[in-house]
Protein backbone atom coordinates (compact mmCIF):
# COMPACT_ATOMS: atom_id res chain seq x y z
CA UNK A 1 0.00 0.00 0.00
CA UNK A 2 2.97 2.30 0.47
CA UNK A 3 3.44 2.37 -3.31
CA UNK A 4 -0.14 3.48 -3.82
CA UNK A 5 -0.88 6.70 -5.68
CA UNK A 6 -3.59 7.53 -3.13
CA UNK A 7 -2.02 10.25 -0.92
CA UNK A 8 -3.67 9.23 2.38
CA UNK A 9 -2.60 5.62 2.02
CA UNK A 10 0.88 6.30 0.64
CA UNK A 11 1.79 8.70 3.45
CA UNK A 12 0.74 6.36 6.26
CA UNK A 13 0.06 2.75 5.21
CA UNK A 14 -1.13 1.71 8.67
CA UNK A 15 -3.69 4.52 8.73
CA UNK A 16 -4.78 3.55 5.21
CA UNK A 17 -5.43 -0.03 6.28
CA UNK A 18 -7.51 1.18 9.22
CA UNK A 19 -9.56 3.43 6.90
CA UNK A 20 -10.25 0.49 4.59
CA UNK A 21 -11.32 -1.68 7.51
CA UNK A 22 -13.70 1.04 8.71
CA UNK A 23 -15.14 1.59 5.22
CA UNK A 24 -15.71 -2.07 4.39
CA UNK A 25 -16.68 -3.07 7.95
CA UNK A 26 -14.40 -6.12 8.05
CA UNK A 27 -15.29 -6.53 11.71
CA UNK A 28 -18.84 -7.73 10.90
CA UNK A 29 -19.90 -11.32 10.34
CA UNK A 30 -21.84 -12.29 7.21
CA UNK A 31 -25.31 -11.68 8.62
CA UNK A 32 -24.44 -8.30 10.14
CA UNK A 33 -22.67 -7.32 6.93
CA UNK A 34 -25.78 -8.08 4.87
CA UNK A 35 -27.91 -5.89 7.14
CA UNK A 36 -25.32 -3.09 7.16
CA UNK A 37 -25.08 -2.93 3.37
CA UNK A 38 -28.85 -3.29 2.91
CA UNK A 39 -29.37 -0.30 5.22
CA UNK A 40 -26.69 1.62 3.34
CA UNK A 41 -28.38 0.87 0.02
CA UNK A 42 -31.80 1.86 1.38
CA UNK A 43 -30.40 5.15 2.67
CA UNK A 44 -28.77 5.85 -0.69
CA UNK A 45 -31.93 5.10 -2.65
CA UNK A 46 -34.06 7.33 -0.46
CA UNK A 47 -31.61 10.26 -0.48
CA UNK A 48 -33.07 13.49 -1.87
CA UNK A 49 -30.10 14.87 -3.83
CA UNK A 50 -29.68 11.91 -6.24
CA UNK A 51 -33.41 12.01 -6.96
CA UNK A 52 -33.20 15.72 -7.81
CA UNK A 53 -30.19 15.16 -10.07
CA UNK A 54 -31.99 12.31 -11.86
CA UNK A 55 -35.07 14.50 -12.43
CA UNK A 56 -32.98 17.37 -13.79
CA UNK A 57 -31.13 14.91 -16.03
CA UNK A 58 -34.42 13.56 -17.40
CA UNK A 59 -35.61 17.10 -18.13
CA UNK A 60 -32.35 17.95 -19.87
CA UNK A 61 -32.59 14.81 -22.01
CA UNK A 62 -36.21 15.60 -22.88
CA UNK A 63 -35.37 19.13 -24.05
CA UNK A 64 -32.49 17.98 -26.28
Amino acid sequence: MAGSSIPDIASDPEKGILKLQEKFRLDLDDEACIHFFQDLINDSVSALFPQMVETIHRWAQYWR
